[in-house]
């Protein structure tokens, strides 16, 4: 599975490209200390609940670390877990949750899973991703 999913990355990532990596980025770290180098693109990690973060922190293999990412000019809230969607657009903004951790399970309402189990084992171009939150927002807020 490891050369499938290496494979899969870099044929989608590009040497340049950044990637917002939505979190449980490997179960076996030894081994991940011998795969991140071959892996093309900067990783910015948003934190999974199988994360370690001070042994993560102190790697050098992400560009940033991440609990949440917001991304309000997309309307879009990017986290491991899905996050309470409800609370969230009664105290902020009617947002769209790209969210990982559930594997093949959907989460009804204005979420999307990119969980792995969902694209192929494969990273997503940016642009598929904001294709989506577009969709999921018609959807849900109009």
């Amino acid at each position: 599975m490891n050369q499938t999913l290496i494979d899969n990355w870099n044929a989608t990532v590009k040497k340049g490209d950044r990637v917002l990596h939505l979190g449980d980025v490997a179960w076996d770290f030894d081994e991940f200390n011998k795969i991140r180098p071959i892996l093309n693109g900067s990783i910015d990690l948003i934190l999974g609940n199988h994360d370690p973060v001070k042994y993560l922190a102190g790697k050098g293999w992400f560009r940033r670390l991440y609990v949440i990412r917001e991304f309000k000019e997309l309307g879009a809230i990017f986290s491991h877990v899905p996050v309470n969607i409800k609370g969230w657009n009664e105290h902020r903004w009617q947002a769209v949750n790209v969210h990982g951790h559930t594997h093949e399970q959907k989460v009804e309402g204005p979420y999307i899973n990119l969980s792995v189990e969902q694209t192929s084992f494969a990273p997503m171009r940016w642009d598929e991703v904001v294709s989506k939150i577009r969709e999921k927002k018609k959807e849900f807020y109009t």
